[in-house]
């Protein structure tokens, strides 16, 4: 299965039908995704560290360039994130070496990197929860998997299930 992945130009997802704040999680993707790729992954480094804290001006501008708090569709992605098809194991192997990833839900398609990305961010910043049996962690997790796996790097799969 792994070399059908990789040998793939697209792999195609579906999670089954539409719900309720789907179109306002891709809407949610879009406007992060405006802060280009280097902003978001050097937004990504600095909460994971805890860098990002109201004195330090240096990614405050990100981060007001993010929705509020208050605003809905925070909620929309950690309920849309909850499907039971992120925390299935064997698609591991899927996510990690395909090329592209296009997740389906009915009419709603998103990419795997800007969603990965975002749930990424929102958990750094407190705009999700993180539980241990959940598909935020499931996506944390695959989002580093992928990762390592696209840079080429060798790990044992056990490290990185761990």
């Amino acid at each position: 299965m792994r070399r059908i992945y990789e040998m793939a130009s697209r792999t195609l997802i579906w999670l089954g039908d539409h719900a309720h704040g789907s179109e306002a999680v891709s809407t949610l993707l879009r406007e992060i995704e405006r802060l280009g790729p280097s902003e978001q992954m050097e937004l990504i480094t600095a909460t994971s560290r805890s860098m990002v804290t109201p004195g330090n001006m240096a990614w405050s501008h990100m981060l007001e360039a993010l929705p509020p708090s208050s605003d809905p569709r925070w909620l929309a992605l950690n309920a849309f994130v909850q499907r039971r098809w992120f925390r299935r194991v064997w698609i591991i192997q899927e996510l990690a070496v395909s090329r592209e990833i296009q997740l389906h839900c009915r009419n709603t398609q998103l990419e795997w990197e800007p969603l990965a990305i975002a749930v990424t961010l929102s958990a750094n910043i407190g705009m999700i929860e993180t539980f241990s049996d959940t598909g935020v962690t499931s996506i944390l997790s695959l989002f580093l998997i992928r990762g390592f796996i696209q840079m080429g790097t060798k790990k044992p799969l056990l490290s990185l299930l761990l």
